[in-house]
């Protein structure tokens, strides 16, 4: 009795994925004008309440209350969030968003 050869595949090689490009920063929160914002809003009580939620070595961030994509000012209404909450609120704006 003789063995089977093996056969070649029939699937076709997988396409190679495209990668995401990379992340940018929006030009206005590189700014003079918000570095200096941010400064003066590190002396406000939400900045240490902020502190004091985040986890060891989880960032902080100053968010816009209403995004800007949404039609918040640019120094309007902020709060300091850590990154965790930052991620949150920012998926359920997106999500809010793309359902129209």
């Amino acid at each position: 009795m003789s063995r089977l050869k093996s056969l070649p595949s029939r699937l076709s090689r997988p396409k190679p994925r495209l990668s995401a490009a990379p992340k940018t920063a929006d030009p206005f929160y590189l700014s003079a004008e918000w570095r200096a914002h941010r400064e003066r809003r590190k002396l406000d009580p939400d900045y240490y309440a902020a502190l004091r939620r985040a986890k060891p070595g989880e960032k902080i961030i100053l968010d816009h209350i209403h995004e800007r994509k949404d039609g918040g000012g640019d120094f309007g209404e902020t709060e300091w969030l850590t990154l965790s909450e930052h991620n949150a609120k920012t998926a359920k704006a997106r999500a809010k968003r793309a359902r129209g």
